[in-house]
């Protein structure tokens, strides 16, 4: 198996036998990513988001009961 030496100074020596290192990992999943663009996760609590998000709807008043005079 040859690599381009970029890759092979770019990232640290793996087992010979274990196909799937965590950097092909990496980028299957991105490729994945790329291709099937699924719906971006929910912001996490702990991350500052730089949008704000809407304001949750408020709900109905209750209806005024002719009958609670």
């Amino acid at each position: 198996m040859v690599k381009a030496s970029s890759e092979v100074d770019s990232q640290p020596p793996v087992e010979k036998n274990s196909p799937f290192t965590f950097s092909n990992t990496l980028r299957v999943a991105a490729i994945m990513h790329r291709r099937r663009a699924p719906p971006p996760p929910p912001p996490q609590p702990n991350r500052p988001i730089h949008f704000s998000p809407p304001p949750p709807p408020t709900p109905p008043p209750p209806p005024q009961s002719p009958y609670s005079s």
